[in-house]
């Protein structure tokens, strides 16, 4: 899938690298959240305001009134609320960091228009997690902001990876909060999904609100001056810290109205992701079985899940197993018996085995002694000046099945599978000839 900016096409083969910062000692926290200017935006991101720049009527009085905010200022102090705004499940909504970025720039622009201020937020691969305190009494306003923000951002989407329709689901994640306490607890476990989703190993994050990335302020827009409307700084500070001594933390169950995403979703957005493919129909058929092998090995997963959620054909589950089992011993290591553990598979026969190991054949060229160490399969061991071979039947079974599928000689497998006369057994190939037939 071709797009407008650089890299967004699909992976050839070696996957691309997440966002990773691992070194939490460098990172410095803010302490000044105040009258941050973000640079100026590669992409060009919507003028301040450009949300009520159209006329809103026919009167001159109407247009000079569309530059006004949409919503007024009706309280003194702010209404605190969580919110998470998810992605559509068919593609992954903030692929590269340039996207992210964007996204930020967006929520910048409707700050102009709406009485919202951001107090703490992360940008993820598929959702976006903030802190908003709001000064409107009525809800509409913060709705209505979030609503401006993903259509300015959509737009950009479809533009840049050429999708068409609705980017984000419908309906906000959203918990409102009353006590100074929550408010406190929320920042900490806000600036923590990153990590909680396997971005980054440390606070260290240039799409959070806890990060001072040197001089770089692009995209921060974050703003704690609502928190001390509420409580005085010194009391609000110590209950952040507080928070920020527990860890990095995942979501706890009852952080939002709406339930968490998994660490499922999580794992397959981070992996197609690294892959370069922004949406489950995007996957080449030649790099299925290498992401579900991924998948398996960054979660343990079982394959039937991995399928479903990928949306695998019935008809290709079985080849595309054998080929994830492949790439588990050839890039993972892992024997045969470690394959069909982790990915939860039942097998009945040899059949399954002897088919990973004629693919294996078939993709590297490698010889038989090869191929059954890599699946962790004896072949033979050298005693004195004599030869012990192990496993002769299912080496003869696998011959049979190439000879009868392919419409080839046992002496054209026996080639092909490297298997030669030595010093210590000098009649090999003639007796694995003899036991063909």
């Amino acid at each position: 899938m071709a797009n407008n900016e650089n890299n967004h096409g699909v992976a050839s083969i070696a996957p691309q690298q997440s966002i990773v910062v691992t070194n939490p000692q460098g990172v410095e926290r803010r302490t000044n959240y105040s009258d941050v200017v973000p640079v100026d935006f590669v992409h060009g991101i919507p003028t301040r305001g450009i949300i009520n720049t159209a006329p809103v009527g026919r009167t001159p009085s109407a247009q000079r009134n569309a530059n006004r905010r949409v919503s007024a200022f009706n309280t003194s102090k702010p209404i605190f609320y969580r919110v998470a705004v998810d992605g559509r499940p068919s593609c992954i909504v903030f692929p590269t960091p340039g996207a992210k970025l964007y996204y930020l720039n967006c929520v910048k622009t409707a700050m102009g228009s709406y009485p919202i201020d951001v107090v703490a937020y992360s940008v993820i691969n598929n959702r976006a997690y903030f802190l908003i305190a709001s000064y409107d009494q009525a809800p509409v306003s913060y709705r209505r902001f979030f609503d401006t923000v993903n259509s300015l951002y959509a737009r950009y989407f479809n533009d840049n990876f050429q999708t068409a329709g609705f980017v984000f689901k419908s309906k906000l994640r959203v918990k409102q909060l009353k006590k100074i306490e929550d408010v406190c607890e929320s920042i900490a476990v806000i600036e923590s999904q990153p990590y909680a989703n396997y971005l980054t190993h440390s606070w260290a994050y240039p799409f959070s609100s806890y990060a001072k990335q040197g001089n770089d302020d692009s995209g921060f827009i974050a703003c704690r001056d609502s928190i001390y409307r509420y409580e005085a700084t010194d009391r609000v500070e110590s209950l952040i810290a507080n928070e920020y001594a527990k860890g990095l933390r995942t979501i706890p169950e009852d952080f939002f109205n709406f339930p968490e995403i998994d660490r499922f979703t999580a794992t397959i957005e981070n992996v197609l992701i690294d892959y370069g493919c922004f949406t489950k129909r995007a996957i080449p058929n030649s790099l299925m079985p290498r992401i579900i092998a991924e998948i398996n090995e960054r979660g343990g997963f079982e394959y039937e899940r991995i399928a479903r959620r990928l949306a695998l054909n019935k008809r290709d589950k079985y080849a595309t197993l054998v080929k994830v089992i492949g790439e588990l011993a050839i890039n993972m290591h892992q024997s045969f018996d470690e394959s069909v553990k982790a990915l939860d598979v039942a097998i009945e026969d040899n059949g399954l085995m002897r088919d990973v190991i004629v693919w294996i054949s078939d993709r590297l060229g490698y010889s038989i002694d090869q191929i059954f160490a890599m699946v962790g399969i004896a072949y033979c061991t050298v005693s004195a000046d004599e030869v012990v071979y192990f496993n002769d039947k299912f080496l003869v079974e696998i011959i049979k099945f190439l000879c009868d599928t392919r419409n080839v000689s046992p002496e054209f497998v026996i080639e092909k599978f490297g298997i030669r006369n030595t010093f210590q057994d000098p009649n090999r190939i003639l007796s694995v000839v003899n036991m063909c037939k």
